[in-house]
């Protein structure tokens, strides 16, 4: 279906003034400064917020170890100051004046929670997994059914009977749609019109877990969920300290109730950063200077609703893919107007990906749309709508400069000659390497994420070897991974544990900053390598927020 059909300029606009600016994008303002306490003193490594009222961001930084912050720079305005602090109870501190050239002071005192459920609240997915009672077996099999959506969260704020977990496990299938981050009832998913077809995820990592089965996992979710089961003891992380309290974070909070933000991509051509939805037919553009967002409604009716990608072409134009329904969408961010939607050949299908070479440099080009339903690409051509089936598989691909086409596969990385059809192949150093998102760096190595094996892993393609760096934090799981190709540093957002992780090539060091806020299920990075050091950005699935993250290196 060509959706020049549906018309050019049928976005509606819904539009929410945000106000206040980042710090390092305003001229010079007013400061906050202050120091947190609690019943033991000083507390290093804890997040202070800095919330203007009514806008749709909140900035933050973190303690010294004399327990004191600074936030610099602020617009004036009225704020609010508040902790967040795992295992202690919000403080806050409302209407703090702040005017250019004057510094404001808001110190705040803590007390410990003791309250399980707002503990459960406060802790990171690894840190619930490491509260469970049970095995190292019976953990494994939850965290191989649930961290693909949702994590350890749910099951931690719930309580059901061994029949109720029966019925709810069930339901925790590959035929539903269960949305990241959504407590809602998921869709079904469309059937697949080839039972025998090879589907996406039979190119990854599908090894049988133990009591991973419904009926193991019923058993241990009564066992340590059930109406009589003892409370949990949350076993929190020790707090950051030195370097790993450098960093910098704005949240911008979307205004639409309900909002499950999927990918967010910074326009290469702009300031502003964009992003699609997974339960709904929507793009949103995000300003970070004057915290404005934008919604644009999708038109079509497809069911059901959802973007899972999004890519950008050499003309600045946002492609986007419809994941359960089949379709992709062309759309003009400088003109704010939907160029077309068009639906692959076989309905129904699973066309998550829109992968678009920026150059179109390769003879197969434009764009490539998977179809995961059925383990195919496709070779869309926009002008005349027309599909034909590429003699490829795979879902993750992306386009070199050269026109060369890179593929995850299991257990590394293959490219594919546009003039030859040569397929050379990359193996990563772990056998059983499970990769799902790649990106480019800006020397055009290859920077991925190592899903069931939690690492960030990189190709470098003058060497032609896979170096992978794993995460620090136990219970994780890594989608994506981008790169720094100045510094030679890879960054992650490791899926629900709710933190930023941070690997130099050179010298092989992890580090791992903690975020603020949990619920950050995240399946794409961005870079943006105008800034110094670079910028993050990403989503938080669970609160429907946009995310920037950078490091400083100085008070």
């Amino acid at each position: 279906m060509n959706g020049n059909a549906l018309g050019l300029g049928l976005a509606i606009c819904l539009a929410w003034l945000g106000g206040v600016g980042l710090p390092d994008a305003q001229a010079a303002g007013g400061t906050v400064k202050g120091k947190i306490t609690g019943p033991q003193g000083a507390l290093e490594g804890a997040y202070v917020g800095a919330h203007p009222a009514g806008k749709t961001l909140t900035q933050y930084v973190m303690t010294d170890p004399m327990g004191q912050y600074t936030f610099r720079d602020l617009p004036a305005g009225a704020y609010e100051i508040f902790t967040v602090i795992p295992g202690f109870r919000m403080a806050s501190k409302e209407g703090v004046s702040v005017k250019e050239g004057s510094e404001a002071v808001a110190d705040l005192r803590v007390e410990a929670e003791t309250d399980v459920r707002q503990l459960v609240e406060q802790a990171t997915n690894s840190e619930l997994m490491e509260s469970f009672p049970g095995t190292k077996q019976q953990k494994e099999g939850l965290m191989h059914r649930c961290d693909g959506c949702h994590g350890a969260y749910y099951p931690a704020m719930s309580r059901f009977s061994r029949k109720d977990w029966g019925i709810i496990v069930g339901l925790m299938k590959d035929e539903k749609i269960t949305p990241v981050g959504d407590v809602h009832p998921g869709v079904r998913r469309p059937p697949r019109a080839d039972p025998g077809a090879v589907r996406e995820e039979s190119y990854f990592s599908e090894k049988e877990v133990p009591l991973s089965d419904d009926n193991s996992l019923a058993d241990y979710l009564t066992e340590i969920r059930g109406p009589g089961s003892p409370e949990l003891k949350i076993k929190l992380f020790p707090r950051a300290t030195g370097q790993l309290t450098r960093g910098k974070v704005t949240e911008y909070q979307i205004p639409r109730p309900l909002a499950v933000p999927h990918d967010v991509l910074k326009d290469p051509n702009s300031r502003y950063i964009w992003y699609n939805d997974w339960r709904k037919n929507v793009l949103g553009r995000v300003d970070p200077v004057s915290g404005e967002i934008q919604e644009y409604p999708i038109p079509g009716t497809h069911m059901p609703e959802g973007f899972l990608s999004l890519s950008w072409d050499h003309e600045g134009h946002l492609w986007a893919g419809q994941l359960w329904s089949g379709r992709i969408v062309k759309f003009d961010v400088r003109a704010g107007k939907f160029l077309g939607a068009w639906a692959v050949p076989l309905q129904p299908s699973r066309s998550g990906t829109a992968g678009v070479c920026s150059q179109f440099a390769h003879p197969e080009g434009p764009v490539w749309v998977s179809d995961s339903l059925r383990g195919k690409i496709w070779k869309l051509h926009p002008a005349t709508g027309e599909f034909a089936e590429l003699p490829w598989t795979g879902s993750r691909f992306l386009c070199d400069s050269q026109g060369g086409i890179w593929r995850l596969r299991p257990g590394g990385v293959n490219r594919i000659d546009p003039k030859t059809n040569k397929v050379t192949e990359y193996k990563a150093p772990t056998r059983d390497a499970d990769p799902h998102r790649e990106t480019l760096d800006g020397d055009e190595n290859i920077w991925y994420g190592d899903w069931a094996k939690a690492k960030i892993s990189y190709l470098d393609r003058k060497v032609g070897k896979i170096v992978e760096f794993p995460a620090l934090t136990p219970w994780s799981r890594i989608y994506n991974a981008v790169g720094d190709h100045r510094k030679r540093v890879g960054y992650a957002v490791p899926h629900v544990s709710d933190v930023v992780m941070r690997a130099e090539v050179t010298t092989g060091k992890v580090t791992e900053y903690p975020l603020p806020s949990r619920g950050h299920a995240v399946r794409n990075v961005d870079i943006d390598m105008s800034t110094d050091p670079p910028t993050l950005w990403f989503v938080n699935q669970r609160h429907g927020k946009i995310v920037r993250f950078q490091e400083y290196s100085s008070r």
